[in-house]
């Protein structure tokens, strides 16, 4: 099961893999509709296995130039939305003690890349803010 924002990427991903695969439009943003998500992938595809926090947002430009709202919005994606998902999705799994839960992050969240070190700095919170969680 797939999921994203937009449906004519998740249309063109589904049929590279096959007549099984599915996906729901869903704005991981929308932080208060997560339970409501996972009830409708359990119903469709069975319970969840595997969640996989993926999504992110990349601001190319420097930290010194970010905005507190454009600062706000990748964290809003990266920690909060992972961390909402996550809490939706973990009381099936423990009840039925299984599962395993997946935080993507990207090298610079650990080390500096020039020349894209400083513009990273939002997006290093994934790791960061989830670690300190």
């Amino acid at each position: 099961m797939l999921v994203g924002r937009r449906r004519s990427v998740l249309d063109s991903a589904v049929k590279e893999l096959g007549e099984k695969a599915m996906y729901e439009v869903y704005d991981i943003t929308e932080h208060d509709k997560s339970e409501e998500l996972v009830e409708r992938i359990s119903k469709r595809a069975g319970a969840i296995s595997v969640l996989v926090n993926n999504a992110g947002i990349l601001l190319k430009k420097p930290f010194t130039e970010t905005t507190s709202s454009e600062f706000f919005s990748v964290f809003n994606t990266h920690v909060l939305a992972s961390s909402c998902l996550t809490r939706a999705v973990v009381p099936k799994m423990l009840a039925r003690r299984r599962g395993s839960i997946l935080f993507m992050a990207s090298m610079t969240s650990l080390i500096g890349i020039c020349p894209w070190s400083p513009p990273t700095l939002p997006q290093n919170q994934r790791f960061w803010g989830l670690f300190a969680v």
